[in-house]
């Protein structure tokens, strides 16, 4: 295998890789053990058999990055690290890096109102005077002051779920400001996924080229990342708010340039100070968890891990899709699932939790 010599880190086929070559299919990370970065190899076996063994509530992707160094990586249940991942709404976090790049480029900035980059959609603006006062700002924050019930308890065959309306309608964004005013922009937070449809045909419109294109030409390209796609509504809308899919590795890439602050090989992709910003509090939502710019942060209900939980921020999908970057541990762990979460019960976060434990 390209000379590689490989270290076998339990039988249970969870491995890294050591040696000048790399795989061809990872170019990005030296690989080394995880006692030689700071990390208890026996606590990450310990929860490799149990993910493995006993099946830890369907997780079925695990990979650690720390200190530029693959230091984890095994997948269960027929994964791979080229499986394409159906990222839900993780993928605003990757619409938010794209709104990132228009901004530094100066052609949107984060307190102009929506209504002026989206002439088509006048209509909507015209009928309630206050939507004209929602800014990009508040779509991030979610407090457009949009009424939007998203459940995800009782999304499933929810006919009162806008989420299940929008997706049966011909035109996302028209749907989404259509909805009534239940608030002044602003005022209210009320989590509304829809709006990362909003904020793609804004970026689209802007950049004056599709979605998809100026985020290849942007960020994957640049990255050498080829696994994205990005779903489109029935009116070509893309959806920027829960329609990524990408591999797991190519995804890991994503976060690590998360963690360097936008930066990639040298090269600015994303302003520093925007990344920044996106990571840190904007919307204080419950003792749980916070909203930065399409990233979440934890809530004081984590004060008892053991590195700070105020510098951790992370993207969470539907099913488990996590991806976790603690910058004072120069450190991505990201986390695969196939099981609905409710509640205090989930398993990504829960194995997130653990992973924290291992830190020595």
């Amino acid at each position: 295998m390209n000379k590689l010599k490989i270290i076998l880190l339990t039988l249970a086929t969870a491995s890294c890789y050591i040696g000048e070559d790399l795989p061809p299919d990872q170019q990005i990370w030296g690989y080394d053990r995880p006692n030689n970065v700071g990390l208890s190899e026996d606590q990450l076996l310990s929860l490799d058999s149990l993910i493995k063994f006993e099946g830890f509530e369907r997780i079925t992707g695990l990979m650690v990055i720390k200190d530029e160094k693959m230091v984890f990586e095994n997948y269960y249940d027929s994964m791979s690290r080229h499986t394409n991942l159906d990222l839900g709404e993780a993928t605003i976090s990757i619409t938010i890096a794209a709104l990132g790049i228009a901004i530094d480029q100066g052609l949107v900035e984060l307190d102009d109102p929506i209504h002026q980059y989206l002439p088509s959609y006048q209509d909507a603006f015209d009928q309630n005077v206050n939507k004209r006062d929602i800014t990009i700002r508040h779509l991030l924050t979610h407090r457009s002051g949009i009424a939007w019930n998203e459940n995800l308890v009782a999304f499933f065959g929810n006919p009162d779920n806008n989420l299940n309306q929008m997706f049966a309608s011909s035109d996302w964004v028209d749907f989404v400001l259509n909805q009534p005013m239940e608030a002044n922009p602003g005022f209210r937070y009320n989590f509304n996924s829809g709006t990362g449809t909003i904020l793609a045909r804004i970026i689209q419109n802007v950049t004056q080229q599709p979605f998809d294109e100026f985020l290849n030409e942007n960020v994957f390209h640049l990255m050498d990342i080829q696994t994205f796609t990005i779903g489109q509504d029935p009116s070509g809308n893309f959806d920027g708010g829960r329609g990524a899919t990408i591999s797991f590795l190519d995804w890991a890439k994503f976060g690590y340039l998360m963690l360097k602050k936008g930066i990639w090989n040298d090269r600015k992709i994303i302003d520093p100070n925007f990344v920044e910003e996106a990571s840190s509090i904007q919307t204080e939502v419950s003792r749980s968890f916070n909203f930065g710019f399409g990233w979440r942060l934890l809530g004081e209900n984590f004060d008892f891990l053991p590195i700070d939980r105020e510098d951790v921020f992370y993207s969470a999908g539907d099913i488990g899709q996590h991806q976790y970057v603690i910058p004072s541990q120069n450190m991505v762990i990201q986390i695969n699932a196939e099981n609905f979460f409710f509640g205090s019960n989930n398993p990504s976060l829960n194995l997130f939790i653990q992973i924290t434990f291992a830190i020595q």
